[in-house]
C-alpha cells in the first residue's frame, strides 16, 4: 500500500506543488485508504472517495479541481517512479 501511495503522490506532484508536510500527509492518508482496499475492507469506489477526501483535507480547492480534471483523463502514477 505504501509503494502504491508513493506512486500516486508522485503523480500528484507532477500536477501540483506540494510541501514536504503535504507530501507526508497525503502519503499516510493514501496508504491507509489503500490498505483498506487491498485487504477487502473497501471497494474501489470507496477507496477513490477516500483518496479524494484526503486531497480535499490537504490541498486547496483549485488544486483539487486540477487533479479531478487530470483523473478524468486517466491520470495514473507514472510507471517510472
Amino acid at each position: 500500500a505504501g509503494i502504491i501511495a508513493a506512486k500516486w503522490v508522485g503523480g500528484i506532484r507532477e500536477n501540483v506543488s506540494l510541501t514536504d508536510e503535504k507530501v507526508q500527509a497525503l502519503q499516510q492518508g493514501f496508504t491507509g485508504a489503500l490498505k483498506q482496499k487491498l485487504t477487502g475492507r473497501a471497494t474501489r469506489i470507496e477507496t477513490q472517495e477516500a483518496m479524494l477526501r484526503i486531497c480535499r483535507q490537504h490541498l486547496d480547492e483549485r488544486d483539487v479541481a486540477a487533479l479531478t480534471d487530470a483523473f478524468k483523463t486517466d491520470l495514473a502514477p507514472s510507471t517510472g517512479q
